[in-house]
């Protein structure tokens, strides 16, 4: 369902500047003034490694047009998770996102606003269950809901490794992998999703649990989308918030 404006303010919308009319490649959370978390997977071709291609636009709610309080930024680096080369995503014809995370430093800060806000990171020993309040948002294609132009909202709650394991096979990994969704049809991640965040509201704060990474029909989020028990996969952030901390404190 489309979210209401400036409820998700640490929306990052990521696009590549030479595609038009509009450029919308991947989603990112905002986390702190001058730093974006996505997923590695973006910039796995070789055009996307660099940063001059890239316009990040932060507190806008439609893709096509400029919202009130839109901020937009240029990047200055990308880092991907252990400089993981393109070619590691995809194994004998099968992803493998163990570590599908990037972080991305914004050419200058961005100014807080009601429609501009970082989202939190979550402690490294929470324990997430699937009564905690968690949902995935960005701008990704849509199946039945309407355009896809506007910031779009899915519940998505935690499921179990076990289910993960046996709907994806050795692909997925409950040490660095969360599985995700409400298992209806016609509400999960897709393509143009991917990078997005699932945030988790944990003790009435938000925090980020995980970015979007695939969907478990196993073929990445450009793959057949909103199936009936089928949630979404998205790299844990906990097991990730080491390196987080050291690569913002070595180029910041």
């Amino acid at each position: 369902m489309e979210a209401l404006q400036g409820s998700w303010p640490w929306m990052a919308d990521l696009q590549v500047k030479f595609i038009v009319p509009n450029g919308h490649t991947c989603g990112g959370a905002l986390i702190n003034a001058q730093w974006v978390l996505s997923a590695a997977h973006c910039f796995q071709e070789p055009i996307t490694r660099k940063p001059d291609a890239w316009r990040i636009h932060l507190g806008n709610h439609n893709k096509f047009s400029k919202d009130v309080g839109e901020q937009i930024r240029f990047v200055e680096r990308i880092i991907i998770y252990d400089d993981i080369p393109a070619v590691i995503f995809e194994k004998n014809g099968e992803f493998d996102m163990d570590h599908d995370i990037a972080l991305i430093k914004l050419n200058a800060p961005v100014k807080f606003t009601k429609y501009v806000k970082p989202i939190c990171l979550p402690d490294p020993y929470t324990q997430l269950s699937m009564i905690d309040n968690c949902f995935a948002t960005g701008w990704g294609a849509t199946r039945g809901t309407g355009s896809s132009e506007s910031l779009k909202q899915a519940y998505h709650p935690i499921q179990s490794s076990v289910l993960c394991s046996r709907l994806v096979g050795g692909s997925f990994s409950p040490q660095t992998m969360i599985c995700a969704g409400s298992m209806a049809p016609l509400n999960g991640v897709c393509h143009g999703d991917s990078g997005g965040p699932l945030v988790c509201e944990l003790n009435k704060v938000w925090k980020i649990v995980g970015v979007a990474s695939y969907v478990t029909d196993g073929t990445g989020t450009e793959g057949l989308c909103g199936l009936k028990g089928r949630p979404s996969v998205f790299n844990k952030i906990q097991v990730k918030l080491g390196w987080i901390r050291r690569m913002i404190n070595r180029y910041t």
